[in-house]
């Protein structure tokens, strides 16, 4: 049974999609964008590592920023949407494990597989009791072989200094990466 099926009962289901330039996250009723003014993602400079601080109106969009600037860091191209699906089932104790499982699946497909997730059409982050789960369905596309040559290694999302906050209806968050 496809874990999804059982979960197609939220109403608050998001479909996203990605790539280096926008972001579009839709419910089943209307389309929700970056309606605050703010960067969702800047560079950071630290030492050895880089960093990127990240923001969102809420806890999905900052997951889907923190994409955004993921394949920033790594250089991915702007991709169209074709490609396999794909799903990513991940439980964690804390919402900021949850984010730093996330980006480090991201980086397999990205380092194992060449593959990249171009766009999602499913996102749900659900709390139950004290376990935090990310339920997605995305569309998996294999880079060209020349695109490869051009990605900048991360060799792992770190957890050093990680720590989800919220402030004035904006939720933020600093992420290192190992290169």
């Amino acid at each position: 049974m496809n874990i999804l099926n059982s979960f197609s009962s939220f109403q608050n289901s998001l479909c996203v999609k990605i790539n280096v330039n926008s972001l579009y996250v839709y419910d089943m009723k209307h389309i929700i964008t970056n309606s605050i003014q703010m960067k969702p993602y800047k560079e950071i400079e630290h030492t050895a590592d880089t960093a990127l601080k990240i923001q969102g109106a809420t806890v999905e969009q900052l997951f889907m920023n923190a994409v955004k600037g993921f394949y920033h860091l790594t250089a991915v191209p702007e991709l169209n949407q074709s490609g396999k699906q794909k799903e990513i089932v991940l439980k964690e104790s804390s919402i900021e494990e949850l984010i730093i499982s996330f980006l480090n699946e991201l980086n397999y497909y990205l380092t194992v597989h060449f593959s990249v997730f171009s766009g999602f059409e499913y996102f749900k982050l659900v709390k139950e009791k004290k376990i935090w789960k990310l339920y997605a369905k995305g569309i998996l596309t294999a880079l060209e072989p020349k695109m490869i040559s051009n990605l900048q290694e991360i060799k792992a999302v770190t957890y050093h200094q990680i720590q989800v906050e919220q402030k004035n209806g904006i939720y933020s968050m600093q992420i290192i990466f190992d290169i």
